[in-house]
C-alpha cells in the first residue's frame, strides 16, 4: 500500500493563501464601505456647499432676510376649439406679440355660414306666416290659436338663428387679452373635434412674483411689504411689494408662499431687447433692511 501525500504540498499552500487573501480582501473593502457611509453627509454638504435653501440655492448664498421667487404671469391659459371644423389660418407663430380682439386662429366656415343663412330664411317665413294669420284673424277667418302657434313659430326660428349665429362667430378664435403667444398645440389646415387645444397663451406684460419665504417670517411681514428683486437672467433690479399671503404653512419646509408685484421698472434697462421680462425667470427678493430681525408683533 503507497503511503499518504503529505498535507502541505505546493498545490495545497497555494490554495490556502489564495482563500486567506480573498477573506482579508472582503474585509477590508467592508470597512471602506462604513467609513464612506459614516461620512457621506459630510461629503455631500461640502460639495454642495453646505447644504440647500430655497430655489435650488446654496443656503449659505441667502442672507436671512432673502428669498428665493420666480415671475409668473396673472393670466395663463389654453385656448381650444369651440367647433368641430378644419383649421384654415393660424396667423401668429409662437412668441408673437397681439391685442385682445385680435384673430389667433380661423376655422372654415363655410358649413356653418350655410347654417345661418338658413336660419336667417326660416326667420323671414315665420315673420311672414304670423302677419299672414293676424291678417286673417283680424277678418275672423282664423281664430286666435293660429296666431299663437306663429308667434311661437318666430320665436323658434329667431332662437336657431341665435345658435347658428353662435357657431359662425366661434369660427374666429379671438385673443381675451393683451398678452403672447406661448406655444401652439395645432397646424394650419388640421381637422379638429370641439375641446382640442389650440394655443397656450400668458399675459406678459401684467407679471407677478411668487416668493417661497420661511414661516417664521410671519411674525413680523405684512401685506404691503417692499422688497427688491434681483432677476438671475438679467441682472436687472427692480422693487416689489407684497400683495398676497398664502392661506396654508407646508409643515415639512416651514415655508410659505407670497405673491408680489411690480411697483418700478427694472433697473438698469436692457435697451434693444424687447423681451426683458418673461414668466419663468427667477430671482432673489431682499426684503426691507432689517424686517428678517425685527420683533414679533405682539
Amino acid at each position: 500500500m503507497s503511503a499518504s501525500p503529505p498535507f502541505f504540498t505546493p498545490q495545497r499552500l497555494n490554495v490556502h493563501t489564495q482563500r486567506a487573501l480573498l477573506s482579508l480582501l472582503k474585509i477590508a473593502c467592508a470597512a471602506l464601505i462604513a467609513v464612506l457611509c459614516a461620512h457621506a453627509p459630510t461629503y455631500a454638504q461640502q460639495a454642495g456647499g453646505g447644504g440647500n435653501s430655497g430655489g435650488g440655492k446654496p443656503a449659505g448664498t441667502l442672507g436671512a432676510n432673502q428669498a428665493r421667487g420666480q415671475l409668473a404671469a396673472r393670466r395663463e391659459i389654453t385656448l381650444s376649439s369651440e367647433i368641430n371644423g378644419r383649421i384654415d389660418r393660424l396667423p401668429l407663430v409662437e412668441g408673437a406679440r397681439f391685442k385682445r380682439g385680435d384673430e389667433l386662429v380661423h376655422f372654415d366656415c363655410a358649413l356653418y355660414d350655410a347654417q345661418r343663412a338658413g336660419a336667417e330664411a326660416g326667420v323671414r317665413g315665420a315673420q311672414a306666416t304670423l302677419e299672414a294669420n293676424r291678417r286673417l284673424a283680424a277678418m275672423k277667418s282664423i281664430g286666435q290659436l293660429e296666431v299663437s302657434q306663429a308667434e311661437a313659430a318666430i320665436a323658434k326660428a329667431r332662437a336657431d338663428l341665435r345658435v347658428a349665429q353662435i357657431m359662425a362667430d366661434r369660427c374666429s378664435v379671438r385673443a381675451p387679452f393683451d398678452g403672447q403667444i406661448a406655444t401652439i398645440k395645432a397646424k394650419e389646415g388640421e381637422t379638429l373635434n370641439s375641446s382640442q387645444a389650440l394655443l397656450e397663451i400668458v399675459e406678459d406684460h401684467a407679471l407677478e412674483i411668487k416668493l417661497i419665504v420661511p414661516s417664521a417670517w410671519l411674525t413680523w411681514l405684512n401685506r404691503g411689504e417692499s422688497f427688491k428683486f434681483r432677476i438671475d437672467e438679467t441682472g436687472g433690479e427692480f422693487v416689489g411689494r407684497v400683495t398676497m399671503i398664502g392661506a396654508r404653512v407646508d409643515p415639512g419646509s416651514q415655508s410659505i408662499q407670497l405673491t408680489g408685484e411690480m411697483v418700478s421698472q427694472p433697473f438698469p434697462p436692457h435697451e434693444g431687447n424687447e423681451r426683458r421680462l418673461a414668466p419663468g425667470m427667477s430671482g432673489t427678493a431682499t426684503m426691507r433692511i432689517g424686517a428678517a430681525t425685527a420683533a414679533p408683533k405682539p
